[in-house]
């Protein structure tokens, strides 16, 4: 698996030098906005959180999100996507980092589609924590699903995964969790979109209650070209109207995604 996503981002970086082959970047956003799109990425997701029960201190999140196509026939792809967190919160006068449980999620999805788009597939994800209050030593799975319409300046869709404990070290209770993602993108030009992509996510075990989290909010994103490389910027705020206690109810995101585009990618 390794193999083919190097030979797929080299691939995609060799169309992207040269000239003439990348998409405007209107489509150039449009295509980075459909989860599932035939597209290699890399974002860069820094997430801020503070006030509850850290105060004026902050809980930084780093999410590396790389994104892979790999075209199994035709007529369908397999789309890669990869979550890996690592987390720095404050303990006391001092802080504590290191890596969450690494997340691979993937979706078969038709290669033709017109203004509909849809994919599914395996969520797995695998207890490679080494922060404290991150490890669940737990080995999940579930389903995962996305839906999505491209029409005009519109790219509207949701995500959606669950995933429940298989097996677990030590005595860590069995857990199950689940996330939905919308995401509205309004492509106003020039590279420019105003979106909103809120995180629902819930989270229970044997003896815990269901914890929600309930974000509201929105941003603003640009895609670009520095020289020859894609690049994709973006900020967004959101307040958790509902969080776990103790928790956080403030969230600042700013996205950097490096994108490789081939001349064949439109908005799909």
């Amino acid at each position: 698996m390794r193999f083919a996503w190097l030979v797929a981002i080299s691939a995609r970086i060799a169309y992207a030098d040269e000239p003439g082959t990348q998409p405007t970047t209107t489509e150039l956003a449009k295509t980075s906005q459909n989860p599932i799109s035939d597209l290699v990425s890399v974002p860069l997701q820094f997430n801020f959180n503070n006030g509850g029960a850290v105060g004026e201190l902050s809980i930084f999140n780093l999410t590396v999100q790389p994104v892979v196509p790999i075209h199994l026939t035709a007529s369908w792809n397999l789309i890669a996507r990869t979550i890996i967190p690592f987390t720095s919160i404050p303990v006391n006068a001092d802080r504590e980092s290191g890596l969450g449980d690494i997340q691979e999620q993937l979706f078969f999805t038709p290669v033709k589609d017109s203004g509909f788009i849809w994919g599914a597939g395996p969520m797995l994800s695998f207890p490679t924590a080494t922060l404290a209050p991150a490890v669940t030593g737990s080995w999940a799975a579930g389903p995962a699903a996305v839906a999505l319409w491209v029409g005009g300046p519109w790219v509207v869709g949701t995500l959606a995964t669950t995933a429940f404990t298989y097996g677990h070290s030590g005595n860590m209770p069995s857990i199950g969790s689940a996330l939905v993602q919308p995401f509205i993108n309004f492509n106003v030009g020039a590279g420019w979109t105003f979106l909103t992509t809120p995180m629902f996510t819930a989270s229970w075990g044997e003896s815990v209650p269901t914890q929600w989290t309930v974000p509201l909010g929105a941003g603003v994103s640009w895609t670009t070209h520095i020289r020859k490389q894609a690049l994709q910027v973006g900020l967004q705020y959101y307040y958790n109207v509902v969080h776990p206690d103790p928790g956080t109810p403030n969230q600042v995101q700013f996205v950097v995604s490096f994108l490789f585009p081939t001349e064949t990618e439109g908005s799909r």
